[in-house]
């Protein structure tokens, strides 16, 4: 799904606000359902970036970013502060 979405924001159909905020809502559906609120411990840092990046692209990336930051009080936390929560 968020490949598709990346898709249409490559070719136009849709914006990069609402690409965006489609890639969040899909990322954030995907990892409560298979980890619940503990995915933020395992995806939500640094190395969640990475790990997006090589799965979806740059721009991916970037939307798991923009989602980190919205749970994460607008930082996006190093692997050790989350074993800290």
């Amino acid at each position: 799904m968020i490949k598709l979405i990346l898709q249409k924001l490559k070719s136009g159909e849709i914006d990069e606000n609402k690409a965006y905020e489609k890639i969040m809502y899909q990322l954030e559906n995907d990892e409560e359902k298979t980890m619940g609120p503990k995915h933020r411990f395992v995806r939500h840092h640094q190395g969640g970036l990475v790990e997006a990046e090589k799965e979806l692209d740059p721009m991916g990336r970037r939307a798991t970013e923009i989602h980190i930051k919205a749970d994460c009080a607008g930082r996006v936390p190093t692997e050790q502060e989350t074993k800290l929560w």
